[in-house]
C-alpha cells in the first residue's frame, strides 16, 4: 500500500474495492483507499458515487455492532495479509464497534486416524491447534484474542512466537502447548472444522470472512469484495458515526 491515499467522504463516494481501510475523526467518517493498487485502476468519479437515498436509509438504522467472523489458516499468506494489514488496523480504529470471532481451520480436513490434513502441511495443523487452544482460554471476542492472533500471525515463524504472544495476552503457554497436543486440542479443531463447514460447501478461499453472517471470500490485496459486504461495511460506518455523535452530545456541558 503506497503512502499516498485517496480520501473520500462517505456521504459522497462509494468506497473503492481495493485494500479498504476505515478511518475516523469526530467530524465525519471517511474510507481511506490506495490511489492505486495491483490489478485495479481508480474508477471514474461517477462510478464511485453512491445513491444518497440508500445511504441515508442505512444511516437511519439504529446503531449496531458489526459481527466479523474470520475463517483462516495459521500459515496461509493471504490469512496473514488480511489479519495484519486489514483486520487489525481497522480493529484498532473501531474496535468498540466490531465483534471479531476467529476460526483457525480453513481448508484443513480431519482424517480417520484422529488427526488432520492441512493445506500447508503438519506445521500448519500444529499452528491451528495452538491458536484454537489459546483462543479458548480468552474471552470470546475480547481484545486479548485480537492481539494474540495479530501477534502470532504477524511473525515469520508463528510456531516459535506462540509463547511470547500467549504471555502478552495473559495466557499460560505451558497450558496452551499441552492443549494443542492433547485430545482437547483435537476436540477444539473438530469444532473449528464443524463451524467452517457450515459455510456450505466449505470455503473456496482462505481466509473467508463473514460480516453479520454475510459471506465474503477474501482474494488478496487489490481484489474485489462483494457488493453486499461493501454495503454492510458502509452501514457499519454510519453506525459508528451515530455513536460518535452520541458521545459528543454526552460530553457537551
Amino acid at each position: 500500500m503506497g503512502p499516498e491515499l485517496d480520501r473520500y467522504s462517505l456521504e459522497e463516494m462509494y468506497p473503492h474495492m481495493c485494500g479498504r481501510k476505515v478511518g475516523i475523526n469526530l467530524d465525519k467518517i471517511t474510507l481511506n483507499t490506495p490511489y492505486t493498487c495491483p490489478g485495479f485502476a481508480p474508477r471514474p468519479l461517477h462510478q464511485r458515487q453512491t445513491g444518497l437515498d440508500k445511504l441515508g436509509a442505512q444511516c437511519a438504522h439504529p446503531p449496531t455492532w458489526l459481527a466479523v467472523t474470520v475463517y483462516y489458516e495459521s500459515l496461509c499468506p493471504d490469512s496473514v495479509a488480511f489479519i495484519t494489514r486489514q483486520l487489525y488496523p481497522t480493529w484498532r480504529l473501531i474496535g468498540d464497534y466490531i465483534y471479531i470471532k476467529f476460526v483457525p481451520f480453513g481448508k484443513s480436513k480431519s482424517n480417520l486416524l484422529g488427526g488432520f490434513n492441512c493445506q500447508h502441511g503438519p506445521r500448519e495443523c500444529e499452528g491451528n491447534a495452538i491458536q484454537s487452544c489459546a483462543l479458548s482460554l480468552m474471552g470470546q471476542g475480547s481484545p486479548e484474542q485480537v492481539e494474540f492472533v495479530n501477534c502470532i500471525m504477524g511473525s515469520r515463524q508463528p510456531l516459535l512466537v506462540g509463547e511470547q504472544c500467549s504471555t502478552r495476552s495473559g495466557v499460560s503457554w505451558p497450558i496452551v502447548s499441552m492443549c494443542a497436543s492433547s485430545k482437547e486440542g483435537t476436540s477444539l479443531q473438530l469444532e473449528a472444522e464443524r463451524q467452517t463447514k457450515t459455510l456450505y460447501p466449505g470455503p473456496s478461499f482462505v481466509p473467508t470472512i463473514t460480516y453479520d453472517n454475510l459471506l465474503d471470500m477474501y482474494r488478496g490485496a487489490g481484489r474485489k469484495i462483494t457488493a453486499n459486504i461493501s454495503t454492510d461495511t458502509l452501514s457499519s460506518c454510519c453506525n459508528v458515526r451515530q455513536r460518535i455523535e452520541v458521545m459528543k452530545l454526552s460530553e457537551t456541558p
